[in-house]
């Protein structure tokens, strides 16, 4: 009987990848066509997927940067739950970086340097515990940087730079 759990968390989880990048792709315009292999229904693995990498059949890094993808920040991100590294870099994103972007448990890394992004992101990051890297470089961002960044206990690399924040940056 365990087995059968293990298989059905196996399947929920891959729907909900699947779910993930449905609506990542919905809501964002690929004028490069890009992403025309993300196929719905998948006619076969999510993980053959251009610009996806899984472990074991799980989603763990979204890599598309330079695609000159346009519209806001990503929706359904949350469903990808074992998401490690997202690299939207390069590309043409603007509006606001969700504020629960940390709902995305194990992020390692996030890299959206050279966008249009604006807004404050000052509680975006609270509990990213696991972060390494934050590229918020070359956008619009304002406000405060956010203070809660000198205690994240993993980051290593931090770029705010060339975006309108305010302030000092936090002595943590």
């Amino acid at each position: 009987s365990m087995l059968v759990i293990a298989l059905l968390l196996g399947v929920i989880s891959c729907q909900s990848d699947v779910e993930c990048l449905k609506e990542f792709k919905s809501s964002i315009r690929d004028p490069m066509h890009f992403l025309d292999s993300w196929i719905f229904p998948p006619t076969f693995s999510i993980c053959k997927f251009a610009g996806i990498d899984c472990f074991h059949e799980v989603v763990y890094k979204i890599d598309l940067p330079g695609l000159g993808l346009t519209g806001g920040f990503p929706r359904g991100l949350d469903k990808c739950s074992n998401l490690a590294f997202l690299d939207l870099s390069h590309n043409k994103l603007n509006g606001t970086i969700p504020s629960n972007i940390c709902g995305i448990p194990y992020l390692i890394s996030f890299d959206v340097h050279n966008n249009s992004f604006s807004g404050s992101v000052e509680t975006s990051f609270n509990n990213c515990t696991f972060l390494n890297n934050l590229d918020l470089s070359h956008n619009r961002f304002l406000g405060p940087i956010p203070g809660q960044i000198g205690v994240l206990p993993r980051l290593t690399k931090f770029d705010v730079s060339f975006n309108q924040f305010t302030g000092t940056i936090p002595s943590s």
